[in-house]
């Protein structure tokens, strides 16, 4: 699954979520949510959250910071389902934990689908340039 793009959305009072509709098609009724990084929520489909899942389990449990990371992932996903309107209901806990209110961007990042508060997407956006991040890709 490829998504791209980017979408200005709003949450409602009951934390539900309307998943755009070029996304959606390429998502079954199950998704899952992390809380990750740069403040984001980030959705998966099923078969990609069960790979991503595999990859922080592989990790050795016998280091402090690779559990540190497991705990702090999957310690913060949820499976959620999309209903009959397209829609998905965010948990209260994960939105407060990247700070999440009600104007969100959802942005399609090849595998996954990320979830920005507005403020923190314009900051993200506003502070790194392509040019940097490329630049920064480039002296590894």
């Amino acid at each position: 699954m490829k998504f791209r793009g980017n979408y200005e959305n709003l949450i409602d009072n009951k934390g539900r979520m309307s998943v755009p509709s070029k996304f959606r098609k390429a998502l079954k009724s199950t998704v899952f949510v992390s809380a990750e990084f740069e403040n984001s929520l980030v959705l998966r489909s099923a078969d990609e959250f069960k790979s991503w899942e595999s990859r922080l389990n592989d990790l050795d449990p016998l280091d402090k910071a690779s559990r540190t990371l497991q705990r702090l992932i999957l310690g913060n996903s949820d499976e959620l389902k999309i209903d009959s309107k397209g829609r998905i209901n965010l948990p209260k806990t994960l939105m407060n934990s990247v700070g999440i209110k009600e104007k969100v961007y959802v942005v399609g990042v090849g595998n996954r689908i990320e979830i920005h508060s507005a403020q923190s997407w314009k900051q993200m956006n506003n502070k790194t340039s392509l040019e940097e991040a490329a630049e920064e890709i480039s002296k590894k």
